[in-house]
């Protein structure tokens, strides 16, 4: 399975959290994109790794409103700090 792919003067690595431990990168995106329960988004350690990868810039995606009412404090606590931009598309164009 690849996990690093190269593009002119960029290099794009892709992986769990568990794997990015004690690494860095400029741009993360971290996915929070869960059904049903948060799963290992529960551990404050992974949660902790996840947010702090990014040298630069930090963007997650997931549904805020879930995590707003989940029973873990920090990921509630993450989802009413982060700012929201929405994705939704605003009408077809003809």
């Amino acid at each position: 399975q690849n996990t690093r792919f190269s593009v002119p003067n960029v290099e794009i690595v892709s992986g769990t959290v568990d794997r990015f431990q004690g690494h860095e990168a400029d741009l993360v995106l971290l996915s929070f994109v869960k059904s049903g329960t948060i799963g290992f988004l529960n551990s404050p350690n992974r949660l902790n790794v996840g947010v702090t990868r990014a040298r630069f810039f930090l963007a997650i995606f997931g549904r805020r409103r879930y995590y707003l009412d989940c029973p873990a404090d920090e990921l509630a606590a993450l989802a009413a700090a982060t700012p929201v931009y929405s994705l939704k598309r605003q009408g077809k164009q003809a």
